[in-house]
């Protein structure tokens, strides 16, 4: 389809689809027109001249197509047409209005030209011949004093500057802005690469005290002194070019690559801003990787669980996020200004016309590193709009890209790729592959851990055999046989729900970790031509795995245990001796004496053993430590479930894991026999609170798991889960302002009323009404039952448990103790109040009461004033070198005690010791309204410092009534 069929194709839609079209300025024609489409997106479009065809539209079409119209204009010409005849015939006698400097967009790249009128100047036209030259053009020699002397004066003489055209000018001076910097980086980098490569093979660090040194040598060379030398080049690569691509095969590991250009770009000071893009399933590799090279938290977008939501405003130079929440999260990733975008498996964003596509291409970035392991010249669509992400202007307009490349079938179906050497020729400066045996690998192979998240109905499966087997586990009387082997057939179905739900519930089909193995083993067998070995522990689940890779058109060959062993013998000679890709997938037990090192170059796991022992024999198999052998592993887990769990246990733990499971044959189903503590601490090992008691539906409200204090039946169990609890009247107690730290009174009922006398059919006295905390700006603050110094860890929050909580309410100006029992009253009360002040509740307060609860915390209206002064200080502070130097206050007792007290009964002293602390929080918070800072002292000897906080904005007038701030 040549030029005049595509224009005149966009001529026909904008004359036959239904636009909603207004003008936005005061001429009928020379003026620019709102434009509302069927699809409800509206643009602006800008008629400059009708003889000359000069338009404009914001299109993403009319920036990319080189015809200078788009459907959009075509509309406002056609409106035009229809209501406008007399202004518009006028317009077509006059030709254009007025001189002017316009963007050509039917030239590629687009011209920024200049264009007079009959009435500009001889002295017009003479200081656009000094820019533009003859041909009125304007050219990379004039583009930055010349051109700005002449915008200086253009208004003078009447000449109009266009939006459009002065934003190409900016882009155009970013551009080679970008290039010069590249230079320099590349300069820059050959002392690391050089440092890198004496701590590698002499053992030599760099002195840290040396001023001469470049910026962020030696923690460069701390995070990344063992990088290879084709490790070395695929990161020069990227910091070379700065819009780049690295396709190497999946062997190579190009994570690690990418983020030590990154890391480099961070610590020379060239990037402060790095959003790393992936699909879902590597989200947690990205993460992982992050921590383990840079040393960094990575801030997480669009996070589903308490730790990732309380990370999600972190301060910090990387941000991680997915294809399918990039576009769905747009407002907070839109407000940030991205030095460096990284774009993990592009072959994955199957239509760059969609929404996510749109809202890549809409990140005006610096750089950006496109990662991919497929073959994209085989794919033309993917490979234009990868390669138009980092030169917009390389190939042209997509549509003459795709009619020189796609071949088609006689219906106009695109059926392959053709004459795809020239496009790989073009852009072979930003294009960096290298295949597996062009490196020299380590001898282990790569081993990647690929979590997905689990479904809803798959959440609705897991939940009720997870607080089972809590249960089950926290009583100390002996398991009957009848138990033993009921905790044991949990165990099995809880690895059977993660692989194939469909197996406990047919009638709700869909596996989000089979639908990322259909994906992966698609791009490695159309792509690499690789061999693929999935490994499953059972014949039932390897049955059905099979099937499923059967619909991606991949010819499969499938290996069970009631197969003769020469049958399978010979099947897998066969896949050995073959040129062409196969995968294989077959079972532990199909696979005991098969050498399969031949067959499987790239190893999935689909199902990964929980027995030590089993998982080496698997491994050996497939030719793990031969040089010939496997060369990746991949691990498919689902996150936060039993499965990834005892892969941790796999990593860390392994010695403890092989005393549990003893038989690698029979991995769960001879527990029965084993002994009771081994099954104890296998359940403990691999089941935790945190996957039961999650934010994304409503669990059992009110008290958290607890063990039964009298021995049960499993039938009494599952009944008494399904039961609704009582709902009993909540008692909460009452601290007064002037007794707050000694005066503990029980708050008493309200006195009775007409409203609480029996009804008439003898049901008891109505409930009374309980005051509301709407409108109300409330501040928070717990202890725990376990000391929080013992227990550091993040992940292990969570397990302290609540000893008492403590809250302050602006409106009444009193405080509240509320105990753990009567926990539901107090999420009522947070979720009814406007706002929540805290110190750290992301991290710790929501983190406490989540077990408690089947309510989303992080959905209130929170203020952190830890998160807020983090952000400014670039470090967490100890919370006492925030309150001394501001409020000239510590924190009253030692909240060591909290859990001491709580063990002893003594209830009073705790309740005060968290009261002495949530007023210190009430004060800090009121202080930094009222002042817009708060004081920070990092060490006595040190003077103290001013810490702006900009609370004030977040805190609409009403709400600053309540706080009596003015």
């Amino acid at each position: 389809m040549g030029r005049a069929e595509q224009i005149e194709r966009r001529r026909e839609r904008g004359r036959s689809e239904s636009y909603e079209i207004n003008n936005l300025g005061e001429h009928p024609i020379w003026s620019r027109f709102s434009v509302q489409g069927p699809s409800g997106k509206t643009y602006n479009v800008a008629i400059r001249s009708l003889d000359d065809g000069i338009f404009h539209c914001q299109c993403p079409d009319f920036a990319t197509s080189g015809l200078g119209t788009c459907k959009h204009v075509e509309s406002v010409l056609h409106h035009l047409g229809n209501h406008a005849t007399e202004d518009l015939k006028a317009a077509e006698d006059q030709g254009h209005h007025g001189a002017m400097v316009y963007l050509d967009a039917q030239k590629n790249p687009p011209q920024v030209r200049f264009c007079p009128d009959d009435n500009t100047t001889d002295e017009a036209r003479t200081l656009a011949v000094a820019t533009f030259g003859k041909r009125g053009i304007l050219t990379a020699k004039h583009l930055y004093d010349d051109f700005d002397a002449f915008a200086a004066q253009a208004e003078d003489h009447s000449i109009e500057i266009t939006p459009e055209a002065l934003d190409h000018v900016n882009e155009s001076r970013r551009r080679e802005e970008l290039a010069k910097d590249a230079v320099e980086a590349a300069r820059d980098f050959v002392a690391f690469r050089e440092a890198v490569v004496a701590k590698r093979d002499q053992d030599v660090d760099p002195p840290a005290d040396d001023d001469t040194l470049p910026q962020g040598l030696t923690q460069f060379v701390e995070y990344f002194g063992t990088l290879a030398d084709w490790e070395l080049d695929g990161a020069a690569h990227l910091v070379t070019q700065g819009r780049a691509l690295l396709a190497d095969d999946p062997e190579l590991d190009k994570i690690r690559q990418t983020l030590a250009a990154t890391e480099f770009l961070r610590l020379t000071g060239r990037a402060t801003r790095i959003l790393l893009t992936c699909p879902g399933p590597r989200r947690q590799l990205w993460m992982n990787s992050v921590v383990r090279y840079c040393n960094l938290m990575p801030r997480i977008v669009g996070g589903a669980t308490f730790e990732e939501l309380a990370r999600a405003e972190a301060n910090s130079p990387y941000a991680v996020t997915s294809y399918n929440r990039l576009y769905r999260h747009m407002d907070k990733l839109g407000d940030t200004e991205w030095d460096t975008l990284v774009l993990d498996e592009v072959q994955r964003i199957k239509s760059w016309p969609a929404p996510t596509g749109q809202a890549i291409k809409s990140f005006k970035t610096r750089r950006a590193f496109a990662l991919t392991s497929a073959r994209l010249e085989e794919r033309p669509q993917a490979f234009f709009y990868t390669v138009q992400l980092l030169d917009p202007y390389l190939f042209g307009p997509a549509w003459q890209f795709l009619d020189d490349h796609v071949l088609r079938d006689a219906r106009g179906a695109a059926i392959g790729s053709r004459d795809m050497a020239k496009g790989l020729q073009m852009c072979q400066d930003r294009w960096l592959r290298r295949q597996r045996e062009d490196v020299p690998l380590a001898d282990k192979p790569q081993v990647m851990d690929l979590y997905v998240d689990v479904t809803h109905f798959q959440h609705r499966q897991l939940d009720p055999l997870l607080r089972t087997l809590l249960a089950m586990v926290r009583v100390q009387q002996e398991w009957s046989v009848t138990e033993r082997k009921e905790v044991v057939n949990l165990l099995s179905k809880l690895r059977t729900i993660c692989t194939l739900p469909e197996l406990i519930k047919p009638e709700r089909p869909g596996s989000p970790k089979l639908d990322e193995l259909c994906h992966l083993v698609e791009d490695l067998c159309q792509d690499h031509h690789r061999a693929v070995t999935v490994c499953c522990r059972t014949d039932d689940v390897a049955e059905r795995v099979a099937k499923r890779l059967t619909n991606t058109g991949i010819p499969i060959t499938f290996v069970v245990a009631d197969q003769p062993e020469a049958d399978r013998v010979a099947a897998v000679k066969e896949l050995a001796d073959g040129e062409r890709p196969c995968v294989l997938v077959i079972s532990d037990v199909a696979a005991e004496g098969l050498d399969l090192s031949a067959v499987a170059s790239i190893v999935f796991h689909a199902e990964l053993s929980w027995s030590p022992e089993a998982h080496s024999f698997r491994q050996q198999r497939c030719g793990v430590d031969s040089p010939d052998g496997c060369g990746l592993e991949y691990n498919l887990l689902c996150a936060s479930t039993p499965e990834a769990a005892a892969a941790e246990a796999l990593q860390q733990r392994r010695d403890h894991l092989a005393k549990l499971v003893t038989d690698p044959t029979h991995e769960i189903e001879n527990l029965v026999n084993a002994e009771e503590w081994q099954l104890r601490e296998l359940i403990g090992l691999v089941v935790d609170e945190r996957m039961v008691l999650r934010p994304k539906k409503a669990l059992l409200a009110g008290k958290p798991i607890a063990a039964p204090q009298r021995a049960f039946t499993l039938r009494g169990l599952k009944a008494k889960e399904r039961s609704k609890r009582s709902q009993v009247p909540q008692q909460r107690y009452l601290l007064g302002e002037k007794g707050e730290s000694q005066n503990l009174v029980q708050r008493r009922p309200p006195p009775r009323t007409e409203r609480d006398r029996p009804s008439p059919g003898g049901r008891g006295p109505a409930r009374t009404a309980r005051p509301s905390a709407a409108g109300d700006v409330m501040v928070l603050g717990l202890e725990t039952r376990e000391d929080r110094i013992t227990a550091d860890q993040p992940g292990k929050v969570h397990t302290l448990g609540l000893a008492i909580a403590v809250t302050y309410s602006f409106k009444t100006g009193s405080f509240t103790a509320w105990r753990s029992e009567y926990i539901n009253d107090l999420v009522r009360t947070l979720l009814a109040a406007k706002l929540v002040v805290g110190y750290n509740p992301f991290g710790f307060e929501y983190k406490i009461l989540a077990p408690y609860t089947g309510q989303n915390l992080t959905r209130i209206p929170t203020v952190d004033l830890m998160l807020e002064i983090t952000k400014g200080l670039g470090r967490k502070p100890p919370f006492d070198l925030i309150t001394g130097p501001t409020l000239d206050k510590q924190w009253i007792g030692d909240r060591s005690q909290a859990s001491v007290y709580f063990k002893q009964g003594r209830v009073r002293e705790v309740a005060s010791l968290c009261t002495g602390g949530v007023k210190i929080v009430r004060d800090l918070f009121v202080h930094s309204l009222q002042n817009g800072e708060v004081s920070y002292q990092p060490d006595p000897a040190e003077p103290i410092q001013p810490l702006k906080l900009e609370l004030r904005s977040r805190v609409s007038p009403e709400l600053l009534k309540v706080l009596r701030v003015h």
